[in-house]
């Protein structure tokens, strides 16, 4: 047990300390300042405002970040960063500091062997509000947040409102000290409240001047540590607390040994079953000896005897190392951000699509910013928010949006490369042209096999070979070609990307003209008729039908 007081910076989520950064001191410097800078706003909003923009996340990985740097730069002096920043206005009866976060399960095993065959206590970590609650004479007498750790905001008058918490203890114990979480419980006034979670809710609705009563009936308490404890072991604690009407510990805490529990329970709360009232983000693991405890005390401002396991998150921080153009089919151009890649629930993200320059300008990101990057449904990469915005910095040029629209790029010359590409991609698409892929159309465009949109139909075996593709796929591709004319209508006037024709009114179209002789000899206010159309986005359709490009495809189409 001698060798729990593992250092704190083994249990930092750091970044890989092997890739520092190439800089010169002043960068360092100017750098590190900022981060400096950036996390102190950050504990602003937190502590002081309770009005916190970025996750924990977010915000460990800012902590992270720097704590790389002044490793990768330790020549350097500069100030260090305080676990807290809040404005204390009451003194703690005992000092209020923050968990280890294991970085991972390897973390839990060296936890475990330093444990050696200790009982280890695992509760859930609760996403809720630190809190200080002292009780004299058996009477609730102060409670305030965690705050520095050694001071923190004055909250006695709300807690009393609060009618979960005991303000009298029926106990034989004259001075009680409860360090633990107040949360929000998972009510419909919390559900539908204006706050962004449930621990915004409690912050918000304890530091306001004017309490709201009846939203303080939804808050609780979950007491973790009783400071000046009488007893040998915590799980005597948790027992008492119960007798004394804290229940939640009692219910939510359990008694293991072995990692494989410890999983388990972990993987179940992963997954919550909606009868728990509280949010978790984690579980917590901690000596049940509280003997040992004293003994092993505290390491910086952490104890040497817990450790929180947070869940799998599905957003990660890093950072944009470039960013991509590309022109669609319609000549809509899409920012893709490259990044650092980085492991989310398993998935390697490398880019983030930002679905337009708009996007891009109004949330201001920039080569080398750091950024959130989520993983949502079918594990698709979606841009969260830009988390750190250094110094150097480089802004990237967007192609002129003028340049590009749905008649643009019916032919190959500079710059309409992507738009070119895209076309003929869902040209593909819409015909199931087997193997006609992005990489297969981009070597065939650079072998100047396809300068056209027509093109795409003229292949040969030989230019197939050349660009990459097998006998028995080339032979597969070219005979599906070969039968283009007789694929339906809808098909074929899908696959050319008219302008303000989709689904819908292709079908009208196929319905009503059923040829393409009958559409090309339409006047633009008989298509407008058929198509539900404005007769200017008729005159489009058929302007971009008459482009030579277009009508040399149709063509095709009608060959017998």
């Amino acid at each position: 047990m001698k060798h729990l007081f593992l250092p704190l910076l083994l249990l930092i989520p750091v970044a890989a300390w092997s890739a520092c950064p190439s800089w010169s001191a002043v960068q360092a410097e100017k750098q590190i300042t900022a981060l400096h800078k950036e996390i102190k706003h950050h504990d602003d909003l937190y502590f002081n405002k309770h009005s916190p923009v970025l996750t924990d996340h977010e915000y460990d990985a800012l902590k992270a970040q720097l704590q790389s740097l002044k490793h990768c730069f330790p020549e350097l002096t500069l100030p260090a960063v305080a676990e807290e920043n809040a404005e204390g206005q009451v003194d703690h009866r005992a000092f209020m500091g923050s968990l280890k976060k294991a970085r991972d399960i390897n973390d839990i095993k060296k936890f475990l062997k330093e444990a050696g065959k200790e009982s280890i206590l695992v509760q859930p970590k609760i996403d809720g509000v630190a809190v200080e609650l002292v009780y004299q004479n058996r009477k609730l007498v102060a409670a305030s947040t965690r705050g520095t750790g050694d001071r923190g905001e004055n909250i006695l008058d709300a807690v009393k409102q609060m009618p979960m918490i005991p303000k009298v203890l029926k106990t034989e114990y004259n001075d009680i000290i409860l360090h633990g979480e107040l949360f929000a419980r998972l009510s419909e006034t919390v559900r539908h409240s204006t706050y962004s979670s449930a621990r915004h809710f409690v912050s918000g609705h304890i530091s306001r001047n004017e309490l709201d009563v009846s939203s303080l009936d939804s808050i609780e308490f979950f007491p973790w540590r009783w400071v000046n404890s009488p007893f040998e072991s915590d799980k005597t604690v948790i027992n008492t607390l119960y007798s004394y009407g804290f229940e939640l510990p009692a219910r939510y805490t359990d008694l293991v040994n072995t990692l494989k529990e410890i999983e388990k329970i972990r993987q179940t709360y992963s997954k919550p079953s909606g009868e728990e009232p509280f949010l978790m983000d984690g579980i917590v693991l901690k000596l049940d000896n509280l003997e040992l405890r004293k003994k092993l005390g505290w390491d910086s401002r952490s104890p040497a005897w817990a450790i929180a396991w947070k869940f799998a998150s599905d957003s990660a921080v890093t950072e944009v190392k470039g960013v991509d153009f590309r022109v669609g089919r319609t000549g809509h151009i899409t920012p893709v951000i490259q990044v650092e890649p980085v492991a989310i629930r398993g998935e390697t993200v490398r880019q983030v699509s930002l679905g337009s320059i708009k996007n891009l300008t109004g949330k201001d990101i920039a080569i080398g910013d750091q950024i959130s990057v989520q993983l949502k449904g079918a594990a698709t990469p979606v841009f969260g928010q830009v988390v750190l915005r250094p110094e150097h910095r480089t802004q990237p040029t967007p192609p002129d949006p003028t340049g590009y629209d749905a008649f643009s790029c019916l032919e190959l010359k500079p710059g309409c490369e992507e738009q070119l590409t895209a076309r003929v991609k869902w040209l593909g698409t819409r015909l199931d042209i087997p193997f006609l892929h992005e990489p297969l159309i981009k070597k065939l465009m650079l072998n100047k096999i396809i300068s056209r949109l027509p093109d795409s139909f003229k292949m040969s075996e030989y230019d197939l070979k050349q660009a990459g593709l097998n006998e028995h796929s080339s032979k597969q591709l070219l005979m599906v070609l070969s039968t283009l004319h007789m694929a339906s209508l809808k098909s074929q006037i899908r696959a050319l990307s008219i302008p303000q024709v989709g689904e819908s009114r292709s079908e009208k179209l196929v319905a009503h003209f059923k040829s393409w002789k009958k559409i090309l000899n339409a006047t633009p206010q008989e298509i407008a008729a058929v198509a539900l159309m404005s007769v200017e986005q008729a005159r489009r359709a058929k302007s971009y039908l008459n482009a030579p490009s277009i009508r040399d495809s149709i063509e095709w189409f009608r060959r017998p």
